[in-house]
């Protein structure tokens, strides 16, 4: 809860209450779908407060992007909070269809008892949306049984799709019992093809290190890979800077180098006023 503390003043009650810097998902969302990157760490932060909510015996029943809200801390660093509990009830307890449409649960709608599962299936609609930027259900959900499930929109990654497949069963036993289990379904984050590229490129310094004799060069390939800095790295390592090094390190990392870093790319050249002063 939101609650720090409960004070009055001058016989006033007041409720002291944190300032939330950021913006809800549902304001994101209207700027369009998020990567899988944010995606995956918004998913498992609002599984995680789903997880302390069930842990006290509450389900939430209105999960969805308004009552997110992404914190934008002083460091610069976002965090997802899940927010609104007006409407949560004890796990099992039934009679209600309070909720929303678009987000609530087969079950929900029906007013039938609701426990974890119920915020599963409104989980995986916020998933779906954050993946497409799309709703997952009609606004009306009297047709929810002749729907075709969210999972096999071809706008759905592929390996988002077993994760969506079974938040958003219309049946509750074949959902996740528990956010644990929903963490373990979250697609792993994918690694940065930089990562892969550098390991092609030290592969190839040492292939070329073979070549061309220089095993002093492997120092070399691995201090620019991690610093990314070609000249500082070869000054750093203690070898003579030769023409044969430059162009051995700029001919195979050199083009992978964009401008922006601020490197250059090609061998340095002399000046002649630099050549007539030595």
């Amino acid at each position: 809860m939101l609650f720090r503390s409960v004070d009055e003043a001058e016989g006033v009650p007041f409720l002291v209450m944190p300032l939330l810097e950021g913006e809800s998902l549902h304001q994101l969302l209207s700027r369009g779908p998020l990567n899988r990157r944010e995606a995956r760490r918004i998913t498992l932060e609002v599984a995680s407060a789903l997880r302390a909510a069930h842990a006290c015996g509450l389900v939430h029943r209105d999960v969805k992007p308004s009552n997110i809200w992404i914190r934008r801390k002083a460091d610069g660093s976002e965090s997802a909070m899940l927010l609104e509990f007006g409407v949560a009830l004890p796990s099992e307890a039934g009679g209600s269809t309070s909720g929303s449409a678009g987000y609530k649960s087969p079950e929900q709608s029906l007013g039938a008892p609701c426990d974890p599962r119920t915020d599963c299936f409104a989980l995986g609609c916020v998933v779906f949306e954050m993946l497409t930027g799309r709703k997952a259900w009609p606004s009306s959900q009297a047709d929810l049984a002749k729907l075709t499930l969210p999972a096999a929109d071809p706008a759905v990654p592929t390996a988002w799709r077993p994760l969506l497949r079974s938040l958003l069963s219309l049946d509750p036993a074949a959902r996740p019992a528990t956010m644990e289990e929903v963490a373990g379904l979250v697609p792993p984050e994918a690694r940065p093809k930089g990562a892969l590229v550098a390991c092609g490129l030290m592969l190839a310094l040492m292939l070329a290190c073979q070549v061309y004799g220089l095993p002093g060069e492997v120092c070399v390939a691995v201090s620019y890979i991690e610093s990314r800095h070609a000249t500082q790295a070869v000054s750093s390592t203690g070898c003579p800077a030769t023409r044969t090094r430059r162009v051995l390190v700029s001919r195979v990392i050199g083009p992978y180098v964009s401008e922006a870093d601020g490197l250059r790319a090609g061998p340095r050249r002399t000046s002649a006023r630099s050549r007539a002063s030595s």
